[in-house]
């Protein structure tokens, strides 16, 4: 179990107020990875360079799908478009 669902299954958070704690939480913490890996672009050394570039992607379109989900939970949507893949 992850650290994050563990610290909200101990506040005994509704399902609800769990989703959008843990989103809340995903999105913020991806902002931080994004804004470190972002850093290390500028480095001078080529395989933190690479390693971070490659990362970027992943993670800056995994945070777009939190903040999909996290939208469409608060607009209480079950269905509806997707977030667009970036390729």
């Amino acid at each position: 179990m992850f650290p994050i669902s563990s610290f909200l299954l101990k506040k005994k958070a509704s399902h609800n107020d769990f989703d959008k704690q843990y989103l809340s939480i995903t999105i913020e913490d991806h902002n931080q990875v994004i804004a470190l890996l972002e850093k290390g672009t500028t480095l001078s050394d080529t395989a933190i360079v690479n390693f971070s570039n490659k990362q970027l992607t992943v993670f800056r379109g995994n945070l777009e799908e939190a903040k999909f989900l996290s939208k469409n939970l608060s607009n209480r949507k079950t269905t509806g478009d997707q977030p667009t893949k970036k390729q």
